[in-house]
Formats: structure tokens, sequence, C-alpha cells
């Protein structure tokens, strides 16, 4: 429990902890009107019934840079991170099989000015909306950030967006599924969303559900197939803005068995992934 603070934690483990109280959450840390750093720090097995392994409520502006946030549970909202009228900021961050019976089984938002930036989210489900991400009566911004395989039985496989306003951009969707509609996004309600230099293909049923708008420079395929190796934006072909994504995550996988720009999929981003880039250059046979 961290209250009216500004803690620092770095390399920390929070493994296998459970908040047996209704309604109150954050099975690793509940963090009230703080602004609290964590660097590094892993949140796996964690359990509550909201905000599986973090919730941030009452204020404040957390942040979370390069921590892992795998196989927590929610028995209702946020699998792995839950936000009430809190304004965390996630950078370089890993969510993976983290799951939510309700809402958003990586993360569910409310309230304003959440930021994730060039995290990583695959393999995460829910039973109804917000494979990865839930935003409700919010808003918030996505850069960067990589969506692989994640699920929701009534819309949203990665995000879905509720009577908020959410910028997405510079990101890839890959292999969502939605259920009943938005593979990658669903959009309900009076909602406004932006979507730029942003990827997606093989999301199901669709890729975006709902009015949003295009600021341009986005791909939509209905498969994944001709991404080749080298390919990182799955645009069918190894170019420039492949080479450019792949420098700024550098030793970003946070030892996750893989993700987009770590090519030879040995959990880190480094010049053999380069190599690998600049060898396939060209468009994709």
């Amino acid at each position: 429990w961290v209250q009216d603070s500004t803690s620092m934690f770095k390399n920390v483990v929070f493994e296998n902890n459970q908040v047996l109280f209704d309604t109150r959450g954050g099975g690793g840390m509940y963090s009230w009107n703080s602004s609290p750093s964590l660097n590094k720090c892993s949140f796996a097995g964690n359990t509550s019934d909201s905000g599986g392994a973090f919730k941030a409520k009452g204020g404040g502006t957390p942040t979370l840079r390069r921590c892992r946030f795998v196989n927590n549970q929610s028995t209702a909202e946020g699998g792995a991170i839950s936000t009430q009228s809190s304004a965390p900021t996630f950078q370089e961050c890993v969510f993976e099989d983290n799951t939510a019976v309700t809402h958003g089984s990586s993360a569910s938002i409310i309230g304003d000015g959440t930021i994730f930036h060039n995290c990583y989210f695959t393999d995460n489900s829910t039973d109804i909306t917000g494979g990865a991400i839930r935003y409700y009566e919010a808003s918030g911004t996505v850069d960067s950030c990589d969506f692989f395989n994640n699920s929701a039985d009534l819309g949203g496989g990665a995000i879905v967006v509720n009577n908020s306003t959410t910028i997405v951009s510079n990101s890839n969707f890959q292999e969502n599924s939605g259920g009943a509609g938005g593979g990658a996004i669903d959009i309900v309600g009076t909602s406004t969303v932006s979507v730029m230099y942003s990827t997606f293909c093989g999301n199901t049923t669709t890729q975006i559900d709902g009015n949003w708008d295009d600021l341009g420079d986005n791909t939509m395929t209905s498969s994944c197939n001709s991404v080749c190796v080298g390919d990182i934006d799955a645009d069918g072909e190894v170019g420039v803005m492949d080479a450019i994504t792949l420098i700024a995550e550098f030793g970003t996988c946070n030892g996750v068995d893989s993700c987009f720009s770590d090519q030879d999929n040995n959990g880190e981003v480094d010049i053999a992934d380069l190599l690998l880039v600049m060898s396939n250059w060209g468009f994709c046979d």
C-alpha cells in the first residue's frame, strides 16, 4: 500500500499476492494519491477483483518503466492494472497472459492522462471487452506499442474505447480477436479515437469497429501472411521504418520470449536483429 507518497522501487518482485477485500484491488501494489516510480519490477501471479497486479486511484502520476506483468488475474476488471482518477505512465513494459472476467485483461483505465509508450501486449484475454486495454470515461495515449494475439469475447481484442478519447500512434496490431467485433480496436459510446502511423493485420472479426479519425499512414491487411523476417511493421516490405523501429527498441524485450523487433526470438533486441533486417531488405516474397 502506497499512500501520499513518491516512493521508488527497483528490481522488486511482486509474486502470488492476493487481495481478499472486495472492491479494494491492487493484488501486488495499491497506489492512493501517489506518484511512485517503479523500474524493472516484476508482477506475476497476483490476484484481486480490480487491478490484479497494480491499482492506482485517487490522484497521482505513477511511472512504471521496464516492468513485467505476467499471469495476473482479476475476478472483475483490470487483470494486470486498474486506474481510477490517476494518470500513470507505462514505458517499455510487458503484459503477457493476464486475464480479467469482465474488462481490460491487461489494463482497465478510468480517468484522464494514462500513457502507454513502447509497451508489448501478448496473449491477454477477457470474457467481455478489452483484451489488452479498456478505456471507460477516460483519455489516454498509446504510442509505439505492439499488440499480438490478445482476445475479448464481446469486442476490442486489443483495445476497447468506451465514452473516451484515445490517440493511437506508431503501433502494431497483429492477430487479435474481438469476438463480436473490433479485433484490434472497438469504439463504443461517445468516443473520439485518432489513429496514425499504425499497422493492422489479421485482426478479427474486423480491424477497427466504430467511428475513428484516420490521421494517415495506417496499413490494414486481412492477413499477416505477407510478413517476412525483418518486416517489423508488417507492411510486406523490409525497409527504413523497420530499421528505425528496431533501433528505437534496442534492449526492450525484458526477457519475454518474443517481441516484434526481436527477430531472432532471444528475448533481446540487439545488433543481431538489425543484421537480420538489413539482410532481408526489400519486398517480402
